[in-house]
């Protein structure tokens, strides 16, 4: 009894590294917000996404094609039918490729997306799924009807290329690449080589066949020399396909979200740089970094059955059976940039504003070197407030008062809500860069909004004898990489850019790299101010997928029940 006593403890002990080990390795990295919505009439199952559009397959209201250029206020910006239902949709140039199930391919000239045009289309045989769009021609994989090859090169006259099936093959999805078409069937993973696309040659197939239970490969995407795809059951599959002819699975699949999905569900995956974002059932992220050993790094319920995913900077656009979900994504522990300048362009410090109108926020954003940034698409600038003002994004798409398209200025117009009994108001632009090289994140610049006292009811007595600071504002020795006007400094290289008024509270020493101002304080790590709501800061609280709480509490419960055992054996 002794030794067993000893091993019942030896197995608890196992249990509880083993239990903790795996919850310490899925707690989220990344935080997850929502951001907007956007319910649609059909089911939405698809998404692409291309400039500051979203193209929605949304079923028997076929092609829905959404203006997100403010994510947090997506509006319709036009519609057109399909003489059928809308399944999947892959847009390139001017075009978007929708797939029928029941009718083939459709396609839409969206030169202009107000005014969609369906122009051609060609009736596959089988039960188009997913697609890929790839030198003039639409891979369909088209169920029992295999591989359909389409020549669009003229989109107004569709024609058939090639195609391969086989008895026992039904493909669901495909993706395109250099001169292979990887396909997701009921068998796994099939690779084609189409150099020829009029003679798809299969070239290799790989079935993970150490799971018990029948799973079909729902989805698929490629990246960097690995095929990612989605089963029937909400597991993602990695293969590596170096050699195309003969992929190889990594042995470790992982769930992509806590929820379990059903066979035949609409699910879809895109993988950048080190995370794969699906939608399956929940929205999911998962960390691919270790190919061999995925892992959930975050996920969000969106109350629908989440099917697909376009992934654009920090935003995921998340396509649920209820229309289309925005959310915003930010990883935890994001380092500060070295080399991202702010320059308030606007309000100008000292300017009274109407309460009752709206009010021009702009800044300029540039490198170290005073130069645009590379990618503005992959930019994302918030303004915060010190009071319970709905945060604000700043754009620089020509769209948002912000002059031209990607001139480094970006704008919106903000409408005061909640600034009754107040005077001013303390705001802070922090800008977040994403590329496949780097991720970057401000430290971020403060300004004050002064309102008119004759039409607020209150005094702006105390701004009046306020200056601000020019031994604050110069860009002396201690704020070097700061650019400066009237409204702030920004910080680079982590040193600090304080916005000081000679009548605010003493500032923090610029190495400590906080941003300082008579309201609150900015730091550089965790990009959080003093002054953001409770409720802001609980709502970018993670939302783990396995808790410690609960790993510690079922360890406890075992050890307990071994003890139980053990004493009740002893009196046996």
């Amino acid at each position: 009894m002794k030794n067993d006593f000893k091993n019942m403890i030896f197995a608890g002990l196992t249990l509880f590294f083993i239990i903790f080990g795996v919850t310490v390795a899925a707690a989220d990295e990344i935080n997850i917000t929502l951001v907007s919505t956007f319910e649609t009439d059909g089911q939405a199952s698809d998404i692409d996404l291309k400039s500051n559009y979203a193209y929605i397959a949304d079923s028997e209201n076929g092609l829905v094609i959404v203006d997100v250029s403010d994510p947090s206020s997506p509006v319709l910006a036009g519609r057109s039918d399909v003489n059928g239902s809308a399944d999947n949709v892959a847009v390139e140039g001017d075009y978007a490729y929708v797939t029928d199930e029941n009718k083939g391919l459709r396609i839409i000239d969206v030169s202009h997306p107000s005014l969609p045009v369906l122009v051609g289309n060609y009736d596959t045989g089988g039960t188009a799924r997913g697609l890929a769009v790839s030198q003039n021609h639409a891979y369909v994989a088209d169920g029992s009807n295999g591989l359909v090859v389409i020549d669009v090169s003229d989109p107004t006259s569709p024609i058939i290329a090639g195609n391969f099936s086989q008895p026992g093959f039904r493909a669901f999805d495909v993706a395109v690449e250099d001169d292979y078409a990887y396909v997701a069937s009921d068998s796994g993973l099939f690779t084609f080589d189409v150099n020829n696309p009029e003679s798809p040659a299969l070239t290799g197939t790989n079935n993970p066949g150490f799971y018990v239970m029948d799973f079909q490969y729902e989805a698929i995407t490629v990246s960097d020399n690995r095929t990612y795809s989605i089963d029937s059951y909400n597991r993602l599959f990695i293969d590596d396909i170096g050699d195309p002819s003969s992929p190889v699975t990594y042995k470790n699949s992982t769930e992509c979200s806590p929820a379990a999905s059903t066979p035949g569900t609409n699910v879809g995956v895109v993988v950048l740089d080190n995370y794969a974002y699906a939608g399956s059932e929940h929205f999911g992220i998962v960390n691919v970094s270790d190919p061999s050993s995925p892992f959930i790094a975050g996920y969000y319920d969106t109350e629908g059955a989440a099917c697909s995913v376009a992934v654009s900077g920090d935003y995921a656009y998340v396509t649920d059976s209820r229309g289309l979900v925005i959310l915003l994504m930010e990883k935890e522990g994001t380092t500060p940039a070295k080399s991202i300048q702010i320059e308030i362009l606007s309000p100008e410090a000292g300017l009274l504003m109407d309460p009752n109108e709206s009010i021009l926020i702009q800044a300029k954003i540039s490198d170290i070197d005073g130069s645009q940034l590379q990618d503005p698409a992959e930019t994302s600038v918030k303004v915060t407030f010190n009071n319970s003002e709905t945060p604000v994004y700043l754009f620089d798409d020509g769209n948002h008062s912000d002059g031209n398209t990607g001139d480094g200025i970006y704008a919106n117009e903000w409408m005061p809500g909640n600034i009754s009994n107040i005077s001013e108001l303390e705001y802070t632009i922090t800008v977040l860069t994403q590329n496949p090289a780097s991720e970057e994140m401000s430290d971020g610049i403060s300004g004050l909004i002064v309102f008119n006292d004759d039409i607020n009811s209150t005094s702006t007595d105390a701004f009046n004898s306020q200056t601000i600071d020019p031994e604050k504002n110069s860009g002396s020795e201690n704020s070097a990489g700061i650019s400066s006007s009237g409204g702030g400094t920004a910080s680079s290289g982590g040193e600090s850019g304080d916005l000081t008024y000679k009548d605010a509270e003493p500032e923090t020493e610029s190495k400590d790299s906080v941003i300082s101002s008579e309201a609150g304080t900015m730091d550089s790590e965790s990009g959080l101010s003093s002054f953001e709501s409770s409720e802001e800061q609980e709502s970018s609280e993670k939302n783990p997928a396995y808790s410690k709480e609960w790993a510690l509490g079922f360890v406890l419960v075992s050890v307990g029940i071994i003890a139980v055992y053990s004493i009740t054996g002893k009196r046996r």
